[in-house]
């Protein structure tokens, strides 16, 4: 269900969360310009949010993703290393903070992938996502969100039309019959009709098999 409406700001409360946030942003860039002090932080620096490394995922993933936000400021390596510790979280925040000083962004690189280079999955191809299966419990959104997170990472990538048809072939009746010769053009378009067969599944209505 959707979380209700929010009533509209009032043009104060607007003005107040704008000024906090380009306040936050400033005492940011003042603590990297104190880190590092020769440092030349962009002007107009935007504040990037990360999706957090925690120490058990693909490292290589974490990397792309991060230099992607930070594609626009990729030569200014004490910048991209000083902000790289907003990407981790838990034991991977913990094993950053005791680092010695780096200054070269290969350092970093180096450092991190003989930490958790142990992390770094074997490449997946197609009969591995073939065989995969909505596990006991999983609801259909978790499981196409799991599948397709294994998807993007295959050997050979695979178009939204590939991926709709192979995950399509994992799936068991109801799902299969309600799914199969659908023209779907992108893989999103499988998650409501998937959570309209699943209701009457968890009802009893319709037997799963």
């Amino acid at each position: 269900m959707d979380p209700p409406p929010q009533p509209p700001l009032k043009p104060e409360d607007s003005e107040n969360q704008y000024a906090k946030r380009v306040s936050q942003i400033n005492r940011k860039i003042e603590d990297l310009e104190e880190k590092f002090p020769n440092m030349e932080v962009p002007h107009k620096f935007k504040d990037l949010e990360f999706e957090k490394y925690n120490g058990t995922g693909d490292p290589m993933i974490h990397f792309q993703m991060y230099c992607i936000k930070l594609a626009w400021y990729a030569g200014n390596e004490p910048l991209s290393i000083q902000t790289f510790k907003e990407n981790l979280t838990g034991q991977a925040a913990v094993w950053f903070s005791q680092l010695k000083k780096l200054t070269r962004w290969k350092e970093l690189v180096d450092a991190f992938l003989a930490q958790y280079g142990h992390n770094i999955h074997s490449a997946l191809d197609h009969f591995d996502l073939q065989r995969m299966v909505n596990k006991s419990g999983e609801t259909f959104q978790e499981y196409a969100h799991c599948w397709r997170e294994r998807a993007v990472v295959v050997r050979l990538p695979l178009e939204e039309k590939e991926m709709v048809n192979i995950f399509i072939d994992t799936l068991k009746s109801p799902y299969f019959d309600e799914t199969l010769g659908l023209q779907l053009q992108f893989f999103a378009y499988l998650i409501p009709i998937g959570e309209r067969v699943e209701d009457p599944v968890n009802s009893k209505k319709i037997v799963d098999t």
